[in-house]
């Protein structure tokens, strides 16, 4: 692990204040760490006029000069908690201050009134004056369709166990639809599981506003019985690039919308991501029938890579359990506020690898590089969908020259993505953003 500021700055991520802290703190590191509360002390202790973004430089350099040379991480600590509770934004106590006496803004104001001037007159001199105020830009405003993919790994062999368990489950909790079977009363049964597992391109999809509570309770039910059964709770994250907002952090598949974001438009935009771009097969998806919804990640028709998915999730035995929206969550950035519009997306298959499967035919159909199915790892719990293998006969000719040319471009430009089990994801270095969308999730 670093134990310098400059050692620390080299991991994504870790912006100059952190390393600072993080070293001075720990390490005792001569680094002086630089905060707004830091910025606003030392504007006020030199006078310093001038937009405060643009005098970084100049801040680095003050706070450098009276850095304590034997205990730089406590005189950090002390600088920013002078500024959170002393040198306040507004109102100032600096009557409490124990460095008032070396402050030229405070000496501005005491050399004012000894003048004779009158505190009240609006141009009078202030503390508050420092830093210079700055008019902040209006928020970018961005909207977000993001999918929790949930994957629920039963073997094939566990199926019938799993239809038994259901059966058994829905007599024990109904005995008298079980008792007056072929009667009226049994058209009231909870759906077996077996019903729902010979009917994969049907599946439950609800939606919070439309109050199907029935078709919740369910859902809930079939799920609650494939855990039951020994399902195995997966879920899909993906790797944000290495460079930009949040660099290489993990995340729940997203696309950023710059159209109208209706259910319908993302919903859309959502499949042809995980199809086109994760190449995950996705039974009953938007893709297949064509709907394209523009995003900016998503530029992709739909027709015949949908079908593909449809095609290969039915050969792969994936099927579609349910599908529901979760709602909004508001996550605010420095300069964006993003608003995630999250839905649960419920996926059954045998494994983990079945559901990365469709690749190859997806990418194909699509007119794309082929690419084999993913690798897995099981015994941490996780997969990466983005290794792939090439057969040593292809490097021959022309032709196979130019697909390896078409896949490697294609491999660079599909992000990582990971697999992990219900009991990781907590364990996960998630943001805020996608921990609120967990929890919507998770209700």
């Amino acid at each position: 692990f670093p134990e310098t500021a400059a050692g620390l700055r080299q991991v994504p991520g870790v912006g100059p204040y952190t390393a600072a802290a993080i070293a001075s703190i720990a390490f005792n590191d001569q680094a002086a760490a630089v905060d707004g509360n830091v910025i606003r002390v030392l504007s006020r202790l030199r006078a310093l006029r001038g937009n405060p973004t643009k005098l970084v430089k100049a801040h680095n350099r003050l706070a450098a000069e009276i850095l304590h040379p034997e205990r730089p991480g406590c005189h950090n600590q002390a600088m920013m908690e002078l500024g959170a509770t002393v040198c306040k934004p507004v109102s100032p106590a600096c009557e409490s201050c124990p460095v008032k006496d070396c402050c030229a803004a405070v000496k501005q104001v005491a050399e004012y009134v000894a003048a004779g001037g009158s505190l009240d007159v609006e141009d009078a001199p202030r503390v508050t004056d420092y830093p210079d105020k700055v008019v902040k830009p209006t928020k970018a405003e961005q909207h977000v369709a993001v999918c929790v993919v949930k994957l629920l790994v039963l073997p094939n062999a566990a199926l019938a166990v799993a239809g038994t368990a259901a059966a058994a489950a829905t007599t024990a909790k109904h005995p008298a639809a079980a008792a007056n079977k072929g009667s009226i009363r049994s058209f009231f049964k909870p759906k077996p599981f077996k019903d729902l597992q010979q009917n994969q391109q049907q599946p439950i999809d609800t939606d919070n506003s439309n109050g199907d509570i029935q078709a919740v309770s369910q859902q809930q039910l079939c799920e609650n019985d494939l855990l039951a059964a020994g399902a195995a709770t997966h879920y899909l994250l993906v790797q944000r690039p290495e460079t930009g907002l949040l660099a290489g952090l993990w995340e729940f598949p997203g696309v950023v919308m710059d159209v109208e974001p209706t259910p319908v438009a993302r919903r859309s935009a959502v499949d042809q991501y995980l199809v086109h771009t994760l190449g995950l097969a996705v039974p009953g998806s938007c893709s297949s029938s064509g709907t394209n919804a523009s995003s900016k990640r998503s530029k992709h028709s739909g027709g015949n890579a949908g079908n593909a998915a449809a095609a290969a999730a039915a050969k792969s035995q994936v099927q579609m359990m349910h599908r529901r929206q979760l709602g909004s969550a508001v996550h605010i950035f420095s300069h964006i506020r993003q608003t995630l519009h999250a839905e649960e997306l419920v996926l059954l298959a045998p494994s983990v690898q079945a559901a990365c499967a469709a690749v190859e035919s997806i990418t194909a159909a699509a007119g794309g590089p082929v690419a084999a199915p993913a690798d897995s790892d099981q015994a941490v719990g996780s997969t990466n969908c983005e290794k792939h293998h090439v057969d040593s006969h292809q490097q021959g000719s022309l032709k196979s020259a130019v697909a390896l040319q078409k896949r490697a471009l294609h491999e660079s430009s599909r992000p990582s993505v990971r697999w992990v089990t219900g009991d990781q994801i907590a364990a996960q270095g998630l943001t805020s953003g996608v921990r609120k969308v967990l929890q919507l999730s998770m209700k």
